[in-house]
């Protein structure tokens, strides 16, 4: 991706969503995806290659759905994107 001429990097998103899809695979044998977010935030524009670390906080632990918040840090630990109410939907038994 030429980063200097994009805001959004999809693979950035990608990783966001990565982190909450890690976390509800963890030991458990359901699959969540993606179902919906609630607001996306751009701090700081990742124009650089360079390392992030993506943290997610469970906010709300159900059967049915999972929402986290999501932080993207840059190697300075700077915040990139944040992502509020992630929500993860359970698409099998």
């Amino acid at each position: 991706y030429k980063l200097d001429q994009l805001l959004i990097n999809p693979a950035f998103m990608d990783s966001i969503f990565q982190v909450c899809g890690i976390h509800t695979a963890y030991n458990n044998e359901r699959v969540y995806l993606p179902w919906k977010v609630d607001e996306i935030g751009v701090v700081k524009v990742p124009r650089d290659v360079c390392s992030y670390k993506v943290y997610a906080r469970l906010k709300e632990d159900g059967d049915e759905y999972k929402t986290y918040d999501v932080i993207m840090l840059n190697e300075y630990d700077e915040l990139c994107y944040y992502v509020r109410n992630v929500v993860k939907r359970r698409i099998s038994l």
